[in-house]
């Protein structure tokens, strides 16, 4: 995409894109205890099962529980956060690439995904973690060094595959958004993944708290089952509203741009 293309290009494109590239990890890094309370809120159920947390039906109550261990608990697992930010920037905006191809740009993200999804980890068992806690180092290489006592390296990747089709559903929507022409409307296999792509990221985290070390894909399937019959198959879209209202949003303004252009032409 050259200069020129880019001078004719809506403003409205321009925000959209602005926030699918480096300004969005600044966002996310200030925002870190609203993501630490959607975590909370997702992964509640296997806490209360497990007795580390009472039940909270909203993020009113969540917002109490961790405001009760302290005002720091609203930023743990920030450590692990800010590396897996950093890192995944190195990785993503240090090739030099043609960005109008969307294969390679995926591609470039489940790479990138795969090197840093081990501080994805650490951030979440850290954000779910109950009571008060040590510093950011030193409550980050506890955590590391838990997970390596289970003398198995790929439990640094427990959860990886629901990681990546969440991953792959949020960079398919925001590649669309930022590579597609104005007159393409939104392929329609990708409704259904934006729409699954919530209760996927929140089974991904209830069974990465889980002490079950099975995640093939028969134990997923059971663990789906039994929670279903337990609880409803709703359970796994507790907190989504905020994640939808965002898709909605970035659905609007391109529907509008689609619209403009329409009537221009």
């Amino acid at each position: 995409m050259n200069m020129n293309q880019n001078a004719n290009l809506p403003q409205s494109k321009h925000v959209v894109v602005n926030l699918t590239q480096q300004n969005n990890n600044q966002i996310n890094q200030q925002m870190y205890p609203y993501k630490l309370l959607v975590v909370r809120r997702q992964a509640n159920l296997e806490l209360v099962q497990q007795g580390l947390a009472t039940k909270s039906n909203n993020y009113i109550s969540t917002f109490k529980q961790v405001k009760n261990d302290g005002k720091k608990a609203f930023f743990k697992g920030y450590l692990p956060y800010l590396l897996n930010q950093y890192l995944y920037a190195l990785i993503y905006y240090l090739p030099e690439r043609k960005r109008e191809n969307v294969n390679i740009q995926i591609l470039i993200d489940i790479f990138s995904a795969s090197i840093v999804y081990p501080f994805q980890l650490v951030s979440n068992l850290l954000a779910c973690q109950p009571g008060s806690s040590g510093g950011q180092i030193k409550s980050m290489m506890k955590t590391i060094q838990e997970i390596k006592d289970k003398q198995n390296k790929l439990n640094f990747y427990k959860g990886f595959s629901l990681f990546l089709i969440g991953y792959l559903t949020q960079s398919a929507f925001m590649n669309y958004l930022q590579f597609s022409d104005y007159t393409e409307q939104m392929p329609l296999w990708l409704y259904p993944l934006i729409l699954f792509k919530h209760p996927i990221e929140t089974l991904r985290l209830r069974l990465i708290l889980s002490k079950n070390t099975d995640m093939s894909l028969k134990n997923i399937t059971n663990y789906v089952l039994q929670t279903s019959k337990k609880e409803s198959p709703i359970s796994f879209f507790a907190g989504c509203i905020p994640q939808y209202a965002f898709y909605a949003i970035c659905g609007i303004i391109r529907q509008s741009e689609i619209t403009d252009m329409k009537h221009n032409n």
